[in-house]
């Protein structure tokens, strides 16, 4: 079967807030399957892999990806040259452990948010990340990073490799920060 590439919008990796490492700071007590916390993202959910034709998240999950990797782009903040911080987990189908994928830096450059991606909505005082570091990668296959630093999008990548759960933290942040992703 050929891999193929779907052309898609933006979803929400992470809603807009203020910096948090709530879920990395319980992985000694939570970090099971059970409590994976619900801004968890599904790659398998279909209300992500078509948003134009299923509008349930109910609809039954195919048993093949087509999420053979995701890329994810940081925005927020209050003023460009903010740094932040941020991590990644991941889970694979069902009942295995929180495992952290990568963790690192980045700096939102000077392109503004004039819109949000995903609702078309205004954006007042917010910056999308122009410098994205990988400080250390935790995965089974190369997490690799753009690190622009010309108020361009920087980017962060990684194949999913069959895990299906990813969950997006900014533990340290000015103002508040979310994350947007796309898949391939």
């Amino acid at each position: 079967m050929p891999l193929t590439s779907f052309t898609h919008s933006l979803f929400v990796g992470r809603a807009e807030a203020a910096a948090n490492s709530t879920f990395s700071d319980t992985l000694a007590t939570k970090g099971d399957f059970a409590n994976k916390p619900t801004a968890t993202i599904d790659v398998l959910d279909p209300t992500f892999l078509d948003p134009t034709t299923e509008i349930e998240k109910a609809v039954a999950f195919r048993a093949i990806s087509n999420a053979n990797g995701i890329v994810l782009s940081f925005a927020g903040g209050d003023a460009d040259d903010d740094a932040f911080t941020w991590k990644i987990f991941g889970w694979k189908n069902e009942n295995g452990p929180a495992e952290l994928i990568a963790d690192g830096t980045g700096i939102l450059g000077s392109q503004a948010v004039v819109k949000y991606p995903h609702n078309g909505v205004a954006a007042t005082n917010k910056f999308w990340a122009d410098t994205i570091v990988v400080s250390n990668n935790y995965w089974i296959k190369r997490v690799d990073a753009t690190e622009i630093g010309s108020n361009s999008v920087a980017k962060v990548w990684f194949d999913t490799a069959g895990y299906r759960y990813f969950l997006i933290e900014t533990p340290t942040a000015v103002g508040v920060m979310s994350a947007y992703f796309g898949y391939w």
